[in-house]
């Protein structure tokens, strides 16, 4: 069990975001010709990933490869668009930024939501009524980042403020500004 633990897809998943965190803080040191040669190879990573992904049917049952694939795509695309933000001033549009800010909880959520979905004779409906399936798909999709969203501005939000007021109030954090 430690050893799943350890070396699992939520472990491996961690470990990304702390890479993703060191390599926002390099990529943004980086000159301006570096950093476009830098996208362009971290989008062909993330073309392959996401093409070796799609093309092997071993990865999508393996949780440690999904992570490795899927999460190594999005860790690419965050940290391209994160970084083109910070370094050129681009706006991304406020919906995208608003579901950027509630990925930690569509993440956390999603898993729970696809179980409800998929429970109460909804798997059997779909199977056989396939007309359907595109429309309660999107229904899905879009309730699941609706409610993620209210959770991150209404709980989670709020709570890391107020938890990181804390850490400065007794002398234990000190917000760093690049």
């Amino acid at each position: 069990m430690p050893g799943k633990f350890i070396f699992g897809a939520l472990a491996f998943e961690f470990l990304g975001g702390c890479l993703l965190a060191y390599g926002y803080n390099f990529v943004l040191r980086l000159p301006s010709i570096k950093i476009w040669i830098f996208y362009l190879a971290a989008i062909l990573l993330a073309g392959m990933l996401l093409f070796a992904a799609i093309t092997e049917p071993k990865i999508r049952i393996s949780d440690l490869f999904r992570a490795l694939y899927f999460g190594g795509f999005a860790a690419v695309m965050i940290i391209c668009a994160v970084t083109s933000e910070q370094r050129f001033v681009i706006r991304y549009p406020k919906w995208l930024v608003k579901i950027g800010d509630s990925s930690f909880t569509i993440y956390l959520f999603h898993g729970f939501a696809l179980d409800f979905a998929l429970s109460g004779g909804i798997r059997e409906f779909l199977k056989l009524h396939q007309s359907w399936v595109k429309l309660y798909w999107m229904l899905f999709v879009t309730a699941v980042l609706i409610i993620s969203y209210v959770y991150y501005e209404n709980i989670e939000h709020p709570l890391y403020k107020a938890f990181t007021k804390f850490l400065q109030m007794i002398g234990i954090f000190r917000p760093r500004h690049l």
